[in-house]
């Protein structure tokens, strides 16, 4: 149910008001498109688990969530069943036409006053944020040293347990904040135990480890499946370029990218695949419609130098759909459950893989990733660790 439009005064859902409302702020300036499905923007793998949280975590009659999200030229205010969106405005959006004249002087001073006016000047809580960047900062800022509420971070990429993660001539100073903020938050969320060790390692920082939550359907056809598909956005990290060797050296198989962003590394991809007539290029999918395509592929390929646990791997174990990962493999979890192959960026590995695919093969990988996301990733189980800590960061008898 969408109402748009909604007043800030209005009680929200005071039908299945519980004696105390915990008011949970998540600050995702990309979901937006996540909850408004007519949206054509883009978003990444960490919006899509913020928006799964806030959804989830919105069922409980005892919280009371918004979201705040970027400048999408929407209202102010609206609200996606049990969820409040809240935009930030003048703040970008992930690959945005309006980015270039939001980073002028004056657009930039409005942001900051928007910003203070939606964190700041509302009684929320608690205040979740993902992905290491500025936005941290400004949110343990606003949140605990202005508001004196709480604030959990959540680590979206092994990077974001680097000390040294920004680079250019403010690279020291941007890392520092960023260390600092991270020291001042009321926790902080790992994806997997690898990135946990690396941030206490690397930042002496500790955290608590909650996979990434999908929700998750009853029964999944394992039958039809016709191609190889790559999923990501347009990113140098992400090499697609290995994709497509694998395409250019398999001529007999089908291979699908859906690859959304416009740079450099988009470019070279574009021109690339047209000269491979057994790859289908998609500019940009909807998450509405996106699991359909994982459904469908024999395989999922991964071959980014870096992730954190990507949420694509989920969507494929949705699908029962196997993995080839060139690089990634989060805690050894690929090889320790039978859930497809980790080929150390060797194409011809990867290739005498996917070459010993058979269909009997496939199904049977195929199950061990419906075994494995049922165990580890449903939103249910993510969800109620949240709360779990939200509760006892607030001090409140569960």
């Amino acid at each position: 149910m969408i109402n748009n439009g909604i007043d800030d005064n209005i009680n929200y859902d005071e039908s299945d008001k519980t004696k105390y409302k915990i008011k949970v702020c998540f600050v995702s300036t990309s979901a937006y498109p996540l909850f408004n499905k007519k949206s054509m923007a883009f978003f990444g793998g960490a919006e899509v688990n913020m928006y799964n949280l806030a959804k989830k975590i919105s069922e409980d009659p005892q919280f009371d969530v918004t979201v705040c999200v970027g400048d999408y030229d929407q209202k102010h205010l609206e609200s996606y069943d049990k969820v409040k969106v809240r935009k930030l405005k003048f703040q970008p959006m992930l690959f945005g036409a309006n980015n270039a004249k939001y980073e002028r002087v004056h657009y930039k001073i409005l942001r900051q006053i928007f910003m203070i006016k939606a964190l700041a000047l509302n009684n929320y809580d608690v205040y979740i944020n993902t992905c290491g960047g500025g936005m941290i900062s400004q949110v343990v800022l606003l949140g605990k040293v202005v508001r004196r509420k709480k604030v959990i971070f959540r680590l979206a990429s092994d990077t974001d347990a680097q000390y040294t993660k920004f680079e250019g001539k403010t690279g020291n100073i941007k890392s520092w904040l960023y260390r600092r903020a991270l020291k001042n938050t009321s926790l902080v969320v790992a994806q997997t135990e690898k990135q946990k060790t690396m941030l206490k390692e690397n930042m002496n920082i500790s955290s608590v480890v909650i996979g990434n939550g999908f929700f998750i359907k009853d029964q999944t056809d394992i039958s039809s499946k016709e191609f190889i598909l790559w999923v990501s956005r347009s990113d140098e990290n992400k090499r697609p370029e290995l994709f497509l060797e694998l395409a250019s050296r398999m001529p007999n198989e089908r291979f699908v990218i859906i690859i959304p962003g416009a740079n450099q590394t988009k470019t070279q991809t574009v021109e690339t695949a047209k000269k491979l007539k057994n790859v289908e290029l998609l500019d940009f999918v909807p998450f509405s419609e996106i699991q359909e395509y994982y459904e469908r592929a024999k395989l999922f390929v991964n071959t980014s130098v870096y992730e954190g646990f990507p949420n694509s791997f989920i969507q494929s174990f949705l699908a029962a759909t196997p993995i080839l990962s060139f690089n990634v493999n989060p805690d050894e979890f690929i090889t320790r459950y039978k859930v497809g192959h980790v080929c150390n960026n060797n194409i011809e590995d990867a290739i005498s893989f996917i070459k010993s695919l058979d269909e009997e093969k496939i199904k049977e990988m195929g199950r061990n990733c419906l075994n494995y996301v049922r165990e580890k990733h449903d939103i249910s189980n993510s969800a109620q660790k949240y709360k779990d800590n939200i509760k006892r960061l607030l001090k409140i008898d569960k």
